[in-house]
């Protein structure tokens, strides 16, 4: 069962490559939801799920379309924080997805003044004024 999302999450990984497909999925609700749970930390779940869900995320994180959506999202920027906090020497794969992710979405933060203010917990927006 575990390596069956493994494989879909691949597919929606490769699929997320393509930039006209990109704004796309982010807006298809459950398609989301599935990617977004991928990323989090679960106790003996294989590698192949979070990095493969982290890799969608980053790959959406890609396009203008969705930015900022994502950025605002609170459950995204705490898959990508959880991602970054992956240390295991055989988790790289997954702290290289998130922080590629936390890269994008970063970059369109800083051009636009928006961040998330370091009293706030992850689901707090403040905005610069």
């Amino acid at each position: 069962m575990q390596q069956a999302r493994a494989f879909a999450l691949g597919g929606l990984r490769c699929l997320a490559g393509a930039p006209d497909n990109r704004e796309v999925m982010w807006l298809d609700t459950r398609l989301r939801t599935a990617v977004v749970l991928g990323c989090r930390p679960v106790k003996n779940i294989i590698i192949d799920i979070r990095v493969n869900a982290l890799g969608s995320l980053r790959a959406l994180a890609d396009s203008p379309g969705t930015k900022e959506t994502m950025w605002r999202d609170g459950a995204v920027r705490q898959a990508i924080a959880l991602g970054m906090e992956a240390a295991h020497p055989s988790e790289i794969a997954i702290r290289t997805q998130a922080v590629g992710a936390f890269r994008h979405l970063a970059a369109f933060a800083a051009s636009r003044g928006v961040y998330v203010a370091r009293r706030a917990p992850l689901g707090g927006i403040a905005e610069s004024c």
